[in-house]
């Protein structure tokens, strides 16, 4: 009986020093890839821009107000960029209009007036961006469809 207890309590104490060391090997690798990824995004960081209108929908002649926010990681604001291009697109993919914002920390203000001339009813959809998020993929630009009626 004696004999098993000791054997026990040896066998238990050899698997506790064992899965310490794996312990150890898997914070070894974690703060190695955690390295990584701050460095990578040191090198690159990922700007997003953000836009905040006034409504949902508009009406023919009406006038689309917005904010524009250009953030990095963790939602700071971008020191990376000082303008931001919004760009209003109908349903056949036909650039209507650009405007060209300037960026105080990371923050602009803008209008797009809808003239009769140019705006009919349908579906628009708004893109906006900055020249560094031009580096990334498209899937990073702001793009929100928008209803004229």
């Amino acid at each position: 009986m004696k004999f098993t207890r000791i054997l026990f309590t040896l066998v238990a104490f050899i698997f506790i020093l064992n899965s310490a060391a794996f312990a150890q090997q898997d914070s070894i690798a974690l703060n190695n890839i955690i390295t990584k990824t701050k460095r990578l995004s040191d090198e690159q960081p990922v700007e997003k821009v953000y836009l905040h209108f006034d409504k949902p929908y508009y009406a023919v002649a009406d006038t689309m107000w917005f904010k524009a926010y250009a953030t990095i990681e963790q939602n700071l604001p971008s020191p990376l960029s000082k303008i931001v291009y919004v760009e209003v697109w109908n349903a056949q993919d036909s650039l209507m209009q650009t405007v060209k914002l300037p960026l105080k920390n990371g923050v602009a203000y803008g209008n797009i007036p809808l003239n009769m001339q140019n705006y009919k009813q349908g579906n628009y959809y708004v893109r906006a961006y900055t020249l560094w998020m031009l580096n990334f993929s498209n899937d990073y630009f702001f793009t929100k469809t928008i209803p004229l009626g």
